[in-house]
């Protein structure tokens, strides 16, 4: 089966757009621009993360990803702690502030995703899930699986 990349990218961006839409309002997280809120949800849910594997991850410039810490730090959701095994390595992670934050956004989206799953028949949301890790994989690998 042939789906053109525009088609791919085009439903891509309505469950962005859908997503965002359907998304609770949360003060903290509406001030945030766009690389601030990638990079606070990137250390949410992926854990503490040195500033080169936030730039890889979010293909970014190093110097972007200081810059956007630079200013999550000021604004009290992330701090920069320094490993205790190589000192030379510096980890971002969320701030007590952070973490509130990110569970009043997880809090405040709950119901949205609740209600939106509780719509799909079961087995079409196990095909769904399923899809979707697959083409993360394969994004991930380079490889298309068999």
């Amino acid at each position: 089966m042939f789906i053109e990349a525009g088609k791919i990218l085009e439903m891509i961006f309505d469950l962005v757009m859908i997503f965002s839409r359907s998304m609770p309002f949360v003060p903290e997280a509406v001030e945030m621009n766009t690389l601030e809120f990638y990079v606070f949800m990137f250390v949410a849910l992926k854990g503490p993360s040195s500033m080169s594997e936030i730039a890889r991850k979010l293909a970014v410039s190093k110097s972007n990803v200081t810059a956007v810490v630079d200013r999550l730090e000021a604004k009290g959701y992330l701090k920069r702690v320094r490993s205790a095994s190589d000192r030379r390595v510096v980890h971002v992670v969320l701030t007590e502030r952070g973490e509130r934050l990110y569970q009043d956004i997880l809090g405040n989206l709950e119901d949205t995703i609740q209600t939106a799953v509780s719509r799909i028949p079961p087995e079409d949301l196990k095909v769904i899930s399923d899809g979707f890790e697959r083409m993360i994989r394969v994004f991930l690998s380079g490889e298309v699986e068999e």
